[in-house]
């Protein structure tokens, strides 16, 4: 399945932390070039259990295998945040 539509990848991911921490207390990390920090991961990636926020795009045209779709039943429900469509 096409996506509806362009996406905004990568620019929204790096977007994302900047304004995060420009209009809150929240500390966000830096590269060593001072680039906000972003992260692209897999369904499966065991890291996703340390992600405090998780965003998804294309969503509706989303399509989860089962490994996917029980892996992500695993994380906790303050964690699970799907944007896009």
């Amino acid at each position: 399945m096409e996506a509806a539509g362009p996406i905004d990848y990568p620019r929204a991911d790096m977007n994302l932390p900047y304004r995060l921490s420009e209009l809150t207390l929240t500390p966000v990390g830096r590269d060593e070039k001072g680039n906000y920090n972003h992260a692209v991961l897999r369904l499966t990636d065991p890291e996703l259990y340390h992600c405090p926020f998780i965003m998804m795009t294309e969503v509706g045209a989303l399509y989860m295998d089962e490994e996917e779709a029980a892996h992500c039943e695993g994380l906790p429900p303050q964690g699970r945040v799907s944007v896009g469509g």
